[in-house]
């Protein structure tokens, strides 16, 4: 038990940094937010998904691909280190590889935009 309370400092950290890198990967991309929907995703540890964002969040800060600021907001992406292209689930949000192209990110993402809002609306409903 002892060791369980060591640990706490070092997870609240974690899940602080996690917090504030999902933050500026959702300014990087226009505002949209990432989010863990643990049903459509792989089961991971903090430590693993803090190191899948990161991964993401270096590939997007060294390809620095420009979306208009807060032009995404309301929308929502899920990151998936199992998928090679992005896609749009049916319920309006974003499935995104960790490890896809930028540019073809930013190219998906636009095109998509507009169905990803009627989705989410329809979901709503």
């Amino acid at each position: 038990m002892q060791k369980l309370f060591e640990r706490l400092p070092s997870y609240f950290d974690l899940q602080r940094r996690l917090m504030l890198l999902e933050d500026q990967i959702s300014y990087l991309l226009g505002g949209i937010q990432v989010v863990y929907i643990e049903e459509l995703q792989p089961v991971l540890t903090l430590e693993e998904y803090y190191s899948l964002l990161d991964v993401f969040y270096n590939r997007l800060v060294k390809n620095r691909i420009p979306f208009h600021p807060r032009s995404l907001r309301g929308l929502q992406m899920i990151l998936n280190s199992d998928r090679y292209a992005p896609s749009l689930h049916e319920l309006g949000h974003f499935n995104i590889p960790s490890l896809c192209d930028p540019a073809n990110l930013q190219w998906f993402i636009l095109t998509k935009a507009q169905q990803a809002r009627d989705n989410m609306k329809r979901k709503e409903e």
